[in-house]
């Protein structure tokens, strides 16, 4: 190539980046002092944005009162959390995450990115949403959305919001199947996360009997994990979902031995799950007398909780489970006073069955 030619690439080189740097810098400057959809309506006397300006982490007070505002209330955290994620904000984000990969002499022409002023108001939205549960499903379609952020605590937000405890009744169990399947996928990329959030997401694939072709083969996995947790969420997961495989793979088996454990920090989650597992109760029922005759007090004491509370689930093991309960309730101490109360319950319901045979 000539010198000639030479020079006149390397002119339309610096054109092309110096129309870059003039087309960033106008989209920055137009964006910084432009907000869309700036509209504050009053809310129970106040503008919505001095209610957002006050809210609280982790408050009682205020999370109850606004369940009490009921569906009004979530709209007003909608439109706040849209109005801070969109326009401007979300033109600044892109900006701040192109920023570091630009080249350093184009960098150095463009404006230095601000901090997103935004982020800390969007994080205690969330909190409020997630803290309000099943009342604030109509703001799944903007958490779901969150999933797929590019910041950690946004993703780990809107996990918390749909799959909220690792038991109980969550926001996921609430909506239709054609929602879950369309969430799946998101789902299923922040399980990448981290252990924490991937031990919630494991939990959850329990409420996607409709999608066990993609979930089965994902807690198969899991259920061989090194971390006791992870394979006690896969096992109680599977037990749900697909059954006869949890039965073949010996899903109920491998939470039996976790919960006799008293070793593993995860002992009494396992016996939690043993209360909630809906087959196989042949394996649940031993385990759990298993764990009334361990030398650890904790242990026997949540097998004790999860006996009492088990309805009549386990009615067809009534005799063996007042044989063992009679065992621990000669105990001096705490964990017989607890003993005690349980098996009064189930000598009830022994003898009202012996009188209707």
């Amino acid at each position: 190539m000539t010198a000639s030619l030479k020079c006149h690439s390397r002119k339309w080189k610096v054109i092309g980046w110096l129309a870059l740097v003039a087309g960033v810098t106008t989209v920055v400057i137009w964006f910084s002092g432009v907000s869309i959809g700036n509209s504050d309506p009053l809310f129970h006397g106040k503008l919505e944005s001095q209610w957002i300006s006050g809210l609280k982490y982790s408050n009682a007070k205020q999370t109850e009162e606004w369940r009490g505002y009921g569906e009004e209330g979530i709209q007003v955290l909608i439109r706040q959390l849209e109005r801070t994620s969109r326009g401007s904000h979300l033109i600044g984000r892109a900006y701040r995450r192109m920023y570091p990969s630009l080249p350093a002499f184009i960098a150095r022409l463009l404006p230095h990115p601000k901090n997103d002023s935004t982020s800390e108001t969007r994080d205690l939205i969330c909190s409020l949403i997630i803290s309000l549960g099943k009342d604030a499903k109509s703001a799944a379609p903007i958490m779901t959305r969150s999933l797929r952020d590019q910041d950690y605590d946004k993703r780990q937000s809107a996990v918390d919001f749909f799959v909220g405890a690792l038991s109980g009744e969550s926001v996921l169990s609430l909506m239709k199947p054609e929602e879950k399947a369309k969430l799946l996928p998101d789902l299923i990329q922040a399980m990448r996360t981290n252990a924490s959030t991937s031990l919630k997401v494991i939990a959850a694939l329990k409420c996607f009997p409709e999608q066990k072709e993609t979930a089965t083969p994902l807690l198969l996995a899991y259920l061989q994990d090194t971390h006791h947790a992870t394979r006690v969420s896969a096992a109680e997961a599977l037990d749900r979902i697909d059954p006869a495989v949890a039965r073949t793979e010996g899903a109920t088996t491998k939470v039996v031995e976790i919960a006799n454990d008293v070793t593993s920090p995860s002992a009494g989650y396992a016996i939690r799950v043993l209360g909630r597992l809906e087959h196989e109760h042949e394996t649940t029922v031993p385990g759990l007398l298993a764990c009334l005759e361990s030398a650890d007090s904790l242990i026997v004491c949540e097998a004790i909780w999860v006996l009492e509370k088990s309805g009549n689930k386990f009615d067809s093991y009534t005799n063996s489970i007042v044989i063992a309960l009679g065992r621990v309730a000669e105990r001096n101490d705490d964990v017989g006073e607890h003993a005690r109360v349980a098996l009064k319950r189930f000598q009830t319901e022994a003898t009202a069955e012996q009188r209707i045979k």
